[in-house]
């Protein structure tokens, strides 16, 4: 259990730019590779959070002009 947390740690820090220089070129590779993920989940966590806004908003607008629609209907059956 202590190794696994001390694994981590070190890794948690090397992905921080934290003692890169014992890190080989392909430890700097492959930490290289691990951010530009973390970076591509990152934007695609945003285009989403994004994208779900805009049907919210698409979702109550069409809301309010059904509820406006019934309402002019009721009107127009009171006459």
């Amino acid at each position: 259990m202590f190794k696994k947390f001390e694994f981590l740690e070190v890794s948690k820090r090397k992905l921080l730019g934290q003692g890169l220089w014992s890190c080989s070129v392909e430890e700097l590779q492959e930490i290289g590779n691990q951010l530009e993920q973390c970076l591509k989940n990152i934007r695609a966590r945003k285009t989403r959070k994004r994208f779900r806004g805009k049907i919210e908003k698409k979702a109550l607008l069409s809301i309010s002009l059904w509820f406006q629609h019934c309402k002019q209907i009721q009107q127009l059956n009171q006459r």
